[in-house]
């Protein structure tokens, strides 16, 4: 046995000696559940953690392992679990009731926070999904305009909706430009005729598309920092840029922020100083219920209004629901600029110490900090869009599938793909403890590191 099957079964071994409940309920939830868990993003070989309990910045597994937790529910989580303000407003809307099929005060108090806070949005409308609002920004657009294609990034992913299983993964058999394909089984190839897609970051690719079709397109949707893609900051100007192609050519601009709202008070766009037409929102702006919103310019949303002939027919039994309502708010009304700076000095401090021990062991990686989120990529190459960071991830699977195991056995909860994300009940000794343990977990994987 070389050195490599040594680390992977040493890893193997202690995180099933860790874990032995988690390994007997995965086993009976695969009689009942496709895999043993119900969303594919959390579930990992060879089984996945299973527990129900998180305090602050902590998670607890069934086995009484107790994690520092930096994944927070896909970047949701931005308190941590069980804030006590967001915990008091759950409990006293409980009391009264969780949905009740009329409007409530909480719908128009969570929707004026979002205008306040954002530049361009003028109105809101709140779904249970950030899949549904990206849904139904594409719908927004298309009804808007009268036009049918959707320019969007390879690698993007938008939710589970048809349209948005267009290259929902980077496209990793061809380079520039990407190929349109769908990324799902169960979507008809029928999808792709009013879709277009280009590499996240490269704004002459999208000129082109928009110079051949633009009197076509209704919308070009991006996440204007790409999360789910791999955590990438776009180039300078780029979404400036978006911003002008799309006013030459008469198409919308959507920004999807569910996970880039944590960057400032206002998002990413905020930042970029550059206001989308649309905006879709979810994960931190429901205190961790379920739930997503659209955004965005008055006379575009006003297809919402059912008293408008025409429009667009949107509802759902749970929509604008009383609990996630005041959870929102608790939770937005909790987020100031302050704990978010704060937060992104941390991550810069994490990244530092993460960074320097790559360093010291000369292996094929690096650190990289996106405000309050930190990503660890296999590959020293640069990453610019959404296939470098899949390509990275193919060659050097192993080395990350090991560390994400590793981490947990040293007690650090994060994304399997090497996203990290901080909350507000963290100190500066929580962010120390979580280098360490991260450190300690790259020393022990390092020899899996493959050069490519």
């Amino acid at each position: 046995m070389n050195i490599k099957e040594e680390t992977a079964k040493a890893v193997l071994e202690s995180y099933s000696a860790r874990t032995p409940q988690s390994k007997a309920m995965a086993e009976v939830a695969e009689r009942y559940i496709p895999s043993g868990d119900t969303r594919a993003i959390s579930w990992f070989a060879p089984y996945p953690t299973f527990g129900e309990v998180g305090r602050g910045f902590e998670l607890v597994d069934y086995d009484g392992n107790v994690y520092i937790d930096l994944m927070n529910l896909m970047t949701a989580a931005i308190h941590g679990h069980a804030h006590p303000a967001i915990v008091a407003a759950q409990m006293e809307q409980i009391g009264k009731g969780v949905s009740h099929g009329i409007p409530a005060e909480s719908q128009y108090k969570l929707a004026k926070i979002l205008v306040d806070r954002v530049a361009s949005v003028e109105k809101v409308r709140f779904m249970n999904t950030g899949s549904e609002a990206c849904l139904f920004a594409m719908r927004a657009a298309r009804a808007f305009t009268g036009r049918d294609i959707i320019l969007k990034m390879d690698g993007g992913y938008h939710g589970c909706s048809d349209y948005a299983q267009t290259n929902e993964h980077a496209d990793v058999m061809h380079q520039n430009p990407p190929q349109l394909f769908i990324a799902n089984k169960g979507v008809p190839d029928l999808i792709l005729k009013n879709m277009r897609v280009v590499d996240y970051g490269d704004l002459e690719a999208a000129r082109r598309v928009m110079d051949a079709e633009g009197d076509k397109i209704a919308a070009i949707m991006l996440e204007p920092m790409l999360g789910a893609g791999g955590g990438i900051n776009p180039p300078d100007s780029y979404l400036a840029g978006l911003r002008e192609l799309c006013d030459k050519h008469g198409a919308l601009l959507i920004f999807d922020e569910v996970i880039s709202f944590r960057l400032s008070l206002g998002g990413r766009q905020g930042l970029a100083r550059v206001k989308p037409d649309l905006t879709t929102f979810g994960k931190i702006i429901g205190g961790g219920i379920g739930i997503g919103a659209l955004g965005g310019r008055s006379d575009i949303m006003r297809l919402f209004d059912p008293r408008i002939a025409g429009g667009i027919n949107h509802s759902g039994t749970f929509t604008g629901n009383a609990l996630a309502m005041v959870s929102g708010i608790a939770s937005l009304e909790n987020i100031t600029q302050g704990a978010l700076d704060r937060m992104d000095a941390q991550a810069s401090t994490l990244v530092a110490v993460v960074g320097k021990k790559i360093k010291g062991l000369g292996i094929n990686a690096a650190a990289k900090g996106v405000g309050s989120m930190m990503v660890i990529y296999p590959t020293r190459r640069e990453i610019a869009n959404s296939r470098d960071a899949l390509l990275a991830m193919l060659k050097n699977k192993q080395f990350m599938q090991m560390l994400h195991l590793e981490l947990l056995n040293r007690g650090v909860v994060c994304l399997s793909r090497g996203l990290f994300a901080l909350s507000t009940p963290m100190t500066d000794a929580v962010i120390e403890e979580a280098g360490k343990r991260i450190c300690a977990a790259l020393e022990t994987v390092a020899a899996l590191c493959e050069e490519f």
